[in-house]
């Protein structure tokens, strides 16, 4: 997902007919994106994509139920602060049910996901 903004990827996989993009236009260093199986029927209403492809909303339904689709790619320094930043202007975003995911550049389980077996990030 790391493509220029004018470069976007062009998917031609008939099993994944619909894709959004939110990308760096200066840089290949960040991107996000959001792609639909063709048998899905999603319907975009609103789209949110931030313009250093850091994240990308989209609203929309699929079969009359309303839905909201975020990715994120969180920095590597300054998580916590841009989670919340980002998850307050998704907050105001969002309607209908919400299906999150994307890179948050934080362990899960430190012991596991870290070979130094503890996270640098705040614990609060």
């Amino acid at each position: 997902t790391h493509f220029q903004t004018s470069k976007h990827p062009k998917f031609s996989n008939k099993h994944y007919p619909l894709s959004f993009h939110a990308t760096n236009p200066d840089s290949k260093t960040k991107g996000v994106t959001i792609l639909f199986a063709a048998d899905i029927p999603f319907r975009k209403e609103e789209e949110l994509a931030d313009p250093g492809g850091r994240f990308l909303f989209l609203k929309g339904t699929i079969h009359n139920t309303r839905f909201t689709f975020a990715n994120l790619y969180l920095p590597n320094k300054g998580q916590k602060t841009f989670l919340g930043r980002t998850l307050a202007l998704l907050d105001s975003f969002s309607d209908g049910k919400l299906i999150l995911g994307g890179d948050f550049s934080a362990p899960l389980d430190p012991k596991l996901d870290t070979s130094t077996g503890h996270s640098t990030l705040p614990s609060h």
